[in-house]
C-alpha cells in the first residue's frame, strides 16, 4: 500500500493482482479483463469503483455480465470485542444494466491469518487444474476414464509426450550403468 495505490494479491481457483488507483480517474479506453479500478480513503475504509470490464462471465458456468458492469466496493477493518484488528469487512456491489434486473450485493470478512512480520507465512502461487469440461452444453466433471481428462499432478506433458512422439521407444533404465558410475571414481 502507498499513498496513491493499494494492491490486493489473492487467490482462490488462479492467481489475481489487484490494483486501486488513490484519487484517480477512469482512463481506460478499451475494457479490460479485470476493469480498472480507483478508489479513496473514507476515514480508515477504503472506498473502490471499478468500471471498463470486458463482458464475459464469472467461472465455472455462472452469471454472464455485460461490458456496462461496474462495482462498487468498501473494505473496513474488522475488530473483536476487544479492539484487537481481526481483518476486514468487504461489501461489493454489483450494477449493469444489460445482464441484471437490480443490482447484486455481496459482504464477506477477509480473516487476519498472520501478521507481515510472521516469518513463515507465505502466499502459495495457485492455479485453477479443474477436469470441468463442456459436455454436450453442460459442464461435467472428467474421470481418468474420459480421453480429454487431464492428470495435471501425474506429468501430463510427459503422458502426452510417451503417447504421441514416443511410440515403441524403449525405456531407459531404472539405474545408471555401472560404466557410466566408474566414470565419477
Amino acid at each position: 500500500m502507498t499513498p496513491w495505490q493499494v494492491q490486493f494479491l489473492s487467490g482462490i481457483a488462479a492467481n489475481f493482482l489487484r490494483q486501486v488507483l488513490i484519487g484517480e480517474q477512469h482512463v481506460q479506453k478499451v475494457p479490460q479483463w479485470y476493469g480498472e479500478t480507483v478508489g479513496f480513503w473514507d476515514g480508515t475504509t477504503l472506498v473502490s469503483w471499478t468500471a471498463n470490464v470486458q463482458g464475459w462471465t464469472l467461472s465455472h458456468s455462472m452469471f454472464e455480465y455485460s461490458d456496462k458492469i461496474e462495482t462498487v466496493e468498501t473494505y473496513k477493518p474488522a475488530y473483536d470485542a476487544s479492539g484487537k484488528f481481526v481483518g476486514l469487512d468487504h461489501e461489493a456491489v454489483f450494477y449493469d444494466p444489460d445482464a441484471f434486473v437490480r443490482p447484486l450485493h455481496a459482504t464477506y470478512r477477509f480473516v487476519r491469518q498472520a501478521a507481515p512480520d510472521n516469518p513463515t507465512r507465505r502466499y502459495t502461487y495457485i492455479e485453477c487444474l479443474s477436469n470441468l469440461r463442456n459436455t454436450n452444453g453442460r459442464p461435467t466433471q472428467l474421470t481418468g476414464a474420459d480421453p480429454r481428462y487431464i492428470d495435471y499432478y501425474g506429468r501430463p506433458w510427459a503422458q502426452n509426450w510417451e503417447k504421441y512422439f514416443e511410440v515403441g521407444w524403449d525405456t531407459p533404465q531404472d539405474s545408471l550403468p555401472q560404466e557410466i558410475l566408474d566414470i565419477f571414481k
